[in-house]
């Protein structure tokens, strides 16, 4: 097992550490922790879902060197940005190193880092972290600051040359267009964006087995475990990587260490009911418009069939919008429900899923006790057990919708959708209104 011995002496330096108000998404956010206080540092993890004031507080208090932002959410990248505007304006000039899944460097060190004014870096990763303070604590942040020049200047450059080509693009298009050649007519036809895709609109639209929402406070885990995509959890959520291992070494590794701390877990979290499985899902009538997908009022509506009712005779409630591709089939995710001028009502099937709080109280425990390798390897069972009772949950709302014949009989390929529909979540590409989630 990983095993980290504490650097021992004067502490190097301070850090204050928290996860940004709104996510409460905290692992990349603990291993920072993990890895800077194994390495001499001492680490103020102030913990989810805070507000600018309690993170300036606590670095007051500390007087700590920096302060490290983390979130998941696309989301949070909103936030970190009206955080680093208010301590602008506070006129607070401490280093400021931010992560997270939805961050990328380059909108991090160019678009960021204008705003807050310097002093302010990126972190892939906890050891791009334990980096960043090793370089505070020698005073050689310059080092960061020319690399990140570097970085930009090569962008810039790559950035010009794309434009350049972009406008003879267009203007050998402007000509073609003044002369009315044929060519004119290709690149209006590739220019345009159209209001829909060729998403097809004559799929017969499934029977949902009720209206609106019901709770499923009972889940059986057993029917859960079968659903855990095993290569997430090995590798990313536990970090055991194939490295220049060969398949058979890897496998043989994964048979005598890891394998073993699964049944274990699977054992322990059902029989201390530490996993607490829960679902809420329901079906809502709906219909597209554009790239808006409009959910009516389903009070007294029949669900047999969905298209003997039409869309201008119920009443809107909820209406989401996504963005179209620019590109390839200029997809949107509201082309794949039936139009409003089709006068058909189409099904829009939602679910939410959860494996407790207690899952969440126990890595808090050993985390603060210091037990990093039991706290990484519960952490990872919690969060890829709830992924599995999603897949598990969407696979029984396609029974339910009679549109489960194309599954796929193998579960793992069920990751890689091999069946008819898609799960999105708020907060990624297709559907990045984080606010949806209130709806």
């Amino acid at each position: 097992e990983p095993h980290l011995d504490k650097a021992g002496g004067k502490p190097r330096g301070s850090i204050v550490l928290a996860t940004v108000k709104g996510d409460v998404h905290d692992i990349g956010k603990n291993l920072v922790d993990i890895i800077l206080s194994n390495n001499g540092y001492t680490v103020h993890n102030i913990g989810i879902k805070q507000p600018l004031h309690a993170i300036i507080e606590k670095w007051q208090e500390t007087g700590a060197d920096a302060i490290g932002l983390s979130g998941l959410l696309v989301k949070s990248v909103h936030v970190m940005e009206e955080n680093l505007r208010e301590m602008v304006d506070l006129g607070h000039r401490v280093p400021v190193i931010l992560g997270g899944a939805a961050l990328s460097r380059h909108y991090a060190e160019d678009h960021l880092r204008s705003v807050y004014g310097g002093l302010l870096y990126y972190g892939k990763d906890a050891f791009e972290g334990l980096r960043f303070m090793d370089l505070l604590a020698t005073d050689t942040l310059d080092t960061l600051d020319t690399e990140i020049g570097e970085r930009l200047g090569k962008r810039a450059n790559a950035e010009r040359v794309i434009a350049e080509s972009n406008a003879k693009r267009n203007a050998s298009a402007q000509a073609a267009a003044a002369t009315n050649s044929p060519k004119s007519t290709t690149v209006a036809a590739v220019s345009a964006l159209p209001a829909r895709s060729a998403v097809a609109t004559d799929i017969a639209i499934p029977a949902p087995p009720f209206w609106g929402s019901r709770v499923v406070e009972h889940v059986e885990l057993d029917s859960i475990y079968p659903f855990i995509n095993t290569v997430a959890l090995f590798r990313g959520q536990w970090q055991f990587k194939k490295g220049k291992l060969s398949d058979e070494e890897y496998q043989a590794a994964l048979a005598e260490t890891i394998e073993p701390v699964f049944a274990r877990l699977k054992t322990e979290l059902r029989e201390q009911e530490i996993l607490q499985p829960k679902v809420v899902y329901g079906y809502w009538p709906c219909a597209s418009e554009g790239n808006d997908l409009i959910v009516y009022e389903h009070d007294g509506l029949d669900t047999t069939p969905p298209t003997a009712v039409k869309a201008s005779d119920l009443t809107e409630v909820l209406r989401f919008s996504f963005p179209r591709q620019s590109g390839r089939k200029h997809l949107c995710i509201s082309d794949f429900f039936r139009p409003v001028e089709s006068g058909q009502v189409d099904v829009l099937a939602l679910h939410c899923v959860t494996m407790g709080s207690a899952v969440s109280e126990l890595t808090r425990k050993l985390f603060e006790a210091n037990d990093y390798t039991e706290y990484l390897y519960t952490h990872g069972m919690g969060v890829e057990t709830a992924e599995a009772l999603a897949e598990l949950w969407h696979k029984r709302i396609r029974q339910e919708l009679g549109i489960a014949g194309d599954d796929s009989p193998k579960v793992r390929e069920l990751f890689t959708q091999h069946y008819r529909g898609s799960r999105y979540s708020p907060g990624y590409p297709a559907c990045p209104e984080m606010r949806d989630q209130e709806k």
